[in-house]
């Protein structure tokens, strides 16, 4: 089974830096958990790319890449290419894309703009489990809409990851996390 890693293509706003180490925490933690995942992305610079980088390094990733971005796609990867597959001509049939495979069944989003808010939409219209940075801000936090639908968290405990403190400690929030996708992960096998 595999996840998807959504967010942001650069890291914005009082967080960036916290939430750039988080993301880097957080593959680490997910490639030590020894778990067959397969980690799926858009193939986008920023959360994307900084968390399948630290996870290749010991687990399975595949990135989803538009026709109209493939170039751009190679250029960046040349030097650390990884699998990736071709899906549609355009970024909005990329994110459609994903949810034609039913093994992706975890989502995790970190910060992120309208193109992220219409992923965990598309995600949690199809009953799969997304697990969302709210203290991230932007789409994760609620805070950039996608032609009208904006993320609303679910009721459930606080977990670290709620914060905006850009001084939060990044481990503890990347732990929390990958605890709950973890969790959704093997409730969903």
């Amino acid at each position: 089974m595999s996840i998807l890693v959504g967010g942001g293509q650069a890291y914005y706003g009082p967080t960036a830096s916290r939430d750039k180490n988080v993301v880097q925490i957080a593959a680490q933690l997910l490639r030590e958990s020894e778990l067959d995942i397969q980690v799926v992305t858009g193939g986008t610079a920023g959360v994307p790319d900084d968390f399948a980088m630290r996870y290749a390094s010991g687990g399975r990733v595949v990135d989803i890449v538009s026709s109209e971005f493939l170039e751009t796609y190679k250029e960046r990867t040349k030097d650390r290419p990884r699998a990736y597959w071709v899906a549609g001509e355009t970024q909005e049939k990329r994110r459609l894309a994903f949810l034609k495979n039913p093994d992706i069944k975890v989502g995790l989003f970190i910060q992120g703009g309208q193109y992220t808010a219409h992923e965990i939409h598309l995600f949690e219209e199809s009953g799969r489990t997304a697990i969302v940075f709210l203290g991230s801000g932007g789409a994760s936090g609620g805070k950039i809409a996608y032609k009208g639908w904006s993320y609303r968290p679910h009721k459930r405990i606080a977990r670290a990851y709620d914060s905006e403190d850009p001084d939060e400690n990044p481990y503890d929030i990347a732990r929390d996390l990958i605890e709950d996708v973890v969790s959704a992960w093997k409730r969903a096998q």
